[in-house]
């Protein structure tokens, strides 16, 4: 059985998006269309932060959930075209609880190829969501490219 709640809305500066969470067969999944503009990023954090806490993933598990899907979500708004979506599914089997964040979006904004970010300031979140995930990868498909990461996860869900 699958149901659907609607359970708000990211609003920042007029624009506002829908975010939803499925019940079906031993999976959670949250998703919602994250706004193109900087503060997003904030934005989905207390959304996805509100939604572990509602799932009961806190503490140390909520902390990694939470930086992956900064920099995923980072990633996608600063380099990717809109709109980028996020999609959190939660699988539990008797052994395991694994989280799959995954950011989709419309592929990288065409540049001219002048500017190259700073080291100092750019560049680790890649390292950073493979250093926390059990998996990740990236793939393109009819609607667009999608990031992902798989995290597990101890505690109820």
């Amino acid at each position: 059985m699958k149901t659907a709640q609607r359970t708000g809305v990211l609003e920042r500066d007029g624009e506002s998006t829908a975010d939803e969470t499925v019940v079906s067969a031993g999976l959670l999944t949250y998703s919602c269309l994250v706004p193109h503009i900087p503060q997003a990023v904030g934005l989905v954090r207390r959304h996805v932060h509100s939604r572990l806490t509602g799932w009961g993933v806190t503490g140390e598990a909520a902390d990694e959930v939470l930086l992956v899907v900064s920099e995923l979500v980072t990633n996608s708004v600063l380099y990717a075209r809109p709109p980028v979506e996020l999609d959190l599914t939660v699988s539990r089997t008797e052994d395991s609880r694994r989280i799959r964040v995954a950011v989709r979006d419309r592929g990288p904004v065409p540049g001219d190829g002048t500017w190259q970010p700073s080291a100092d300031e750019h560049g680790r979140g890649c390292a950073i969501v493979a250093a926390l995930a059990a998996g990740c990868g990236d793939y393109e498909d009819h609607q667009g490219f999608v990031r992902w990461a798989d995290l597990e996860c101890s505690g109820p869900l």
